[in-house]
């Protein structure tokens, strides 16, 4: 037998302006609205900058084939590998199994990395100095709270030089795109120029 004690019934409170002001700190419910809409344009327009930039890379490695060191790609799964285990011994048949697995995409990934190096010396792509505290600047204002630890993170000159070569990658990326002749999605495709 089931003995019912107690039955509740959640309330939603309603979308209005004490909402807005009191849950989100905006003037109305109108204000919310627009927030919303602005966020949801933005996720798209992150979504479609995403899947140009993967149409892209995929074209140019298309275009350019490119055997890579085996040497490297060992080296490059080593990392990976060793990052998805946490750095943990794996037996041989796991050691293959997740070779197989993370393979593909640390080619694609090499691959990637080569040939925007390549198109970046093409163009003559730099990064400056100022390019790097303007990237620092950017990512401390993201996360308010955590700008301190962003600004420290970049103090060596290690890091600001990895940062510098994710910013000349992307610029590169961005040329690729810029030069790259894209057509209708429902066409679905993309012609990317040649690399020298």
């Amino acid at each position: 037998m089931v003995k019912v004690r107690k039955i509740q019934e959640k309330k939603l409170r309603p979308l209005d302006d004490n909402l807005a002001r009191e849950v989100f700190r905006l003037d109305s419910l109108e204000a919310l609205r627009a927030r919303v809409r602005q966020n949801l344009e933005h996720e798209e327009e992150v979504r479609v900058r995403r899947e140009i930039e993967a149409a892209a890379t995929d074209a140019l490695i298309q275009r350019q084939p490119l055997e890579l060191p085996e040497r490297l790609v060992q080296w490059m799964l080593e990392r990976v590998i060793g990052e998805a285990t946490n750095g943990r011994a794996v037996n041989d048949g796991l050691r293959q199994e997740l070779e197989q697995h993370y393979r593909p995409g640390v080619e694609r990934s090499l691959k990637r990395e080569l040939l925007l190096e390549s198109v970046a010396r093409a163009e003559k792509i730099t990064a400056s100095d100022e390019d790097v505290a303007a990237e620092i600047d950017r990512m401390a204002q993201s996360d308010p709270r955590q700008a301190a630890k962003v600004r420290a993170r970049y103090q060596t000159a290690e890091r600001r030089e990895a940062l510098r070569e994710g910013i000349v990658e992307r610029k590169a990326l961005d040329r690729l795109i810029e030069l790259a002749d894209i057509q209708d999605e429902a066409a679905g495709s993309l012609v990317v120029p040649a690399t020298s």
